[in-house]
């Protein structure tokens, strides 16, 4: 919503920093790392419904938005969303988020008494012997860090650039929205085969 009301490229600059970063930024990083707290031997497949929901969600989102920019104007698009987040999504999170199984009675991958189950399954428990410093220091996580990084800063860029890009080619809104749907499935389609 504060998007709507923004009147210089100062304005521009700090809700695009801000719809980023609480936006898609927070809510994969959330949904990435709350899943290893609630899913170890199926934590593969989880994940890869998590992306297909992703790539799908990606799909209708551009279809939408355009709609909403030629009904509302750009505003009132933004206007829109924002009260959509905070009528819709804010109290899903705050009626279905758990941080993990036990905050609701459950264990890891919704098996009794799971640390058992895996033991005598012969699965070795994960192992959490690394601090943040430890972390910080170590060089995959920045290479991890980096690549994820640079993959959504290109990613924004491309999306954020298509429909100018679209119209600069001789070509329409539309075909940005077509061509946003064709990459989602198309991801989508990747996180399937794996």
């Amino acid at each position: 919503m504060l998007t709507s009301q923004v009147g210089n490229w100062y304005g521009l600059l700090g809700a695009f920093f801000l719809l980023r970063l609480l936006g898609p930024g927070a809510l994969t990083f959330l949904s990435g790392n709350v899943l290893p707290f609630w899913f170890s031997r199926r934590l593969g497949t989880v994940e890869g419904v998590r992306q297909v929901g992703m790539a799908l969600a990606m799909a209708g989102i551009p279809a939408m938005n355009l709609l909403l920019v030629q009904n509302l104007g750009w505003r009132g698009a933004y206007t829109a969303l924002g009260i959509g987040v905070w009528t819709v999504m804010l109290p899903l999170i705050l009626i279905l988020f758990r941080n993990r199984p036990e905050d609701v009675g459950q264990s890891l991958d919704g098996l009794p008494h799971a640390t058992q189950v895996e033991r005598s399954a012969g699965i070795a428990e994960p192992q959490v012997d690394m601090g943040l410093r430890d972390v910080l220091r170590s060089r995959s996580f920045w290479i991890l860090l980096g690549g994820t990084g640079l993959f959504a800063l290109i990613q924004t860029a491309i999306f954020f650039n298509l429909v100018p890009l679209f119209l600069e080619n001789g070509l329409s809104e539309s075909n940005a929205v077509v061509m946003l749907s064709c990459f989602a499935v198309s991801l989508a389609g990747h996180y399937t085969a794996r």
